[in-house]
Order: structure tokens, then sequence, then C-alpha cells
């Protein structure tokens, strides 16, 4: 592995990357928001869970694909925006058939959030070329633990920590909402900042 100075470097550099706002946290603080805590950390675990699968898939070089075969990237970038914006339209447009008192009354009905989570994390290439141009550069290729280990280790931890930004962004949104008016304007407002987010990361990604 790298040494300790070299890993300090590397928590400090995860640290400030957490604390960026991406998709994944836009998604699940607008969950947060508009429905309640368990609905957005069950959204959170799904990007975690995706996270891993970005590991994987960075271990395993599916970014040198990519280079050979850019039309893969361009697809992949393409599917993750839209279904951003997709999500942000049904944000913004709510559903008329299921009020929000009924949502809040039974929280363990969330299925989709986590599936939803796991969606935006693996639809978003960029997530898998971070990781490769990140982590190599606090991998030692002559230390005793091999290449794709240290890769995956240091994947983990990143994963993780960015996790615990998804859960603290997740947590200010629902005292945000505790605290704001629980009005009929109030939820409309909340629905068009959040779906207008989402849309906005969509378009940005599909640059």
């Amino acid at each position: 592995m790298a040494s300790g100075d070299l890993l300090l470097a590397f928590f400090a550099a995860t640290l400030a990357y957490a604390v960026v706002p991406g998709p994944g946290t836009a998604y699940v603080a607008t969950q947060a928001v508009l429905r309640d805590r368990s609905a957005a950390l069950l959204g959170a675990l799904g990007l975690h869970v995706g996270g891993y699968a970005a590991v994987i898939a960075s271990a395993a070089g599916l970014s040198l694909l990519f280079e050979v075969v850019p039309v893969l990237y361009d697809v992949l970038k393409i599917v993750g925006a839209a279904y951003l914006v997709w999500l942000g339209l049904r944000t913004i447009v709510g559903s008329r058939t299921r009020r929000d008192d009924d949502v809040e009354a039974r929280p363990g009905k969330y299925p989709a959030t986590f599936a939803q989570g796991v969606l935006v994390e693996i639809l978003n290439p960029t997530t898998i070329f971070f990781y490769v141009a990140f982590l190599p550069q606090f991998i030692d290729p002559a230390g005793a633990v091999p290449v794709w280990a240290q890769f995956a280790i240091l994947g983990v931890i990143v994963n993780v920590i960015f996790s615990v930004g998804d859960v603290t962004a997740v947590l200010i949104a629902s005292m945000a909402r505790q605290r704001a008016s629980r009005s009929g304007a109030w939820q409309i407002a909340a629905r068009w900042l959040g779906g207008s987010a989402l849309i906005g990361l969509g378009l940005r990604l599909a640059d």
C-alpha cells in the first residue's frame, strides 16, 4: 500500500470531493424533502451499492473499453442524463393520486428509491472515470499488496466516505423540511426546486 503521508493525502482529497454535491446527492436530498428520511436513506443505500458496481467496473478496466469504443461511453452518458431528467420531471409533476400525508404514513413503502439510487450511480460514467483518474495516484505498484487489491480497497473507502456525505445531505434536507412550512405552496416549491436540480444535472451530464 501507499505510504502514510500519501494515505493522509488520499483521505484529505476524498473528503474534499465528498462535500461537492453531485447527481446522487441531489437525488437523495430531493427524496428527503419530498418524501421523508426513510425514503432518502434507502436511496442513499442504492447509491452506495451502485458505487461498488462502479469500483468493480473501474478495477475491471471498463474505462479502457470506453476509450476503445467511445460510443459506449456516449450511450451510457446519454442514458444516465435522460434518467436524471426523467426523475426531475417526475418530481415536478408528482403523483396526483397519492397525497404526501399518505406517503409519510407508510415510511417503509419505498422500494423504488433504492433501485433509483442504484441506477443514478451506475448510469453516470463519470463516476468510473473518477475512480480511474483518482485512485492510481495513491497506489504503489511495487507494494506487497497487488495493484487490483489496492484499487479495490481504496475504492471501497472512497465509496463509504461518499455515502457518509450523502447521508449527511439527507439529514440536513430532512431538518430543513421539518422546519419549513407544510403548506401546499411549500410542497409545490420543493417539487420545482428538487426537480429542477435533477434536470439541470442531467443536462449538464449530457454535455
